[in-house]
């Protein structure tokens, strides 16, 4: 007589599709991973960085708030795991993963936002539910990245600015923008001597463009 193979035991909470949690930290007994790809190279680890795409919903009726690919312009999400960027729920399931990997993540609401108001990720969204349970469809593009130093910008050429009464913005990345140029008026028209009275103030921004001597 055969016997059937069976599952390893929940011993320490989930036990998901190819993933097996024999960690004994309560925190990876509250929360289910399933993994659809299991990606390649070592688990991603706290305190380096992470690349991915994902897809949030809520468990009790599906609704989506978060979708990396709608929000901006569907840049991936870059964030320092386990450095509190994210919801806790991310910063512990995504420790337990590999760069390439795809995984379907299911967080009880004490890991993701609890009782706290929060607004859809996505335009025109509505609010979650307080105490709402939540999960994600997630991609891992690349993950145990070093953080990146960006250079220095130039110091904005000197164009004439009033003291006191515009600032300059210099774009770092040629972009054809050579400097954007803020200028602040009373509600007479006037330039502001200062900025003293901010929220009160008119503002517009300009942009010098090279090549254009208008």
């Amino acid at each position: 007589m055969q016997i059937a193979a069976q599952a390893p035991p929940d011993v320490y909470g989930h036990n998901g599709d190819n993933y097996i949690n024999n960690n004994p930290q309560y925190d990876f007994s509250r929360i289910k991973i399933d993994i659809h790809e299991p990606g390649s190279g070592p688990k991603c680890q706290i305190g380096n960085w992470i690349t991915t795409h994902w897809v949030g919903s809520l468990m009790h009726d599906g609704r989506v708030y978060t979708d990396t690919r709608q929000e901006g312009r569907g840049d991936p999400t870059i964030f320092n795991l386990g450095g509190h960027h994210v919801i806790k729920c991310l910063d512990i399931a995504l420790s337990q993963l590999k760069a390439g990997a795809k995984a379907h993540i299911e967080c009880p609401s004490f890991y993701a936002y609890g009782g706290a108001f929060t607004q859809s990720f996505l335009k025109g969204g509505l609010p979650l539910p307080l105490h709402a349970d939540v999960e994600y469809e997630i991609e891992i593009l690349n993950c145990n990245e070093n953080p990146v130093k960006w250079p220095e910008p130039a110091k904005p050429k000197k164009i004439g600015m009033q003291g006191h009464r515009q600032m300059s913005l210099h774009i770092s990345k040629d972009l054809g923008i050579q400097d954007l140029v803020l200028t602040c008026q009373d509600d007479d028209g006037m330039v502001a001597p200062g900025f003293k009275n901010f929220p009160a103030l008119q503002c517009y921004l300009e942009d010098y463009i090279k090549g254009d001597q208008n």
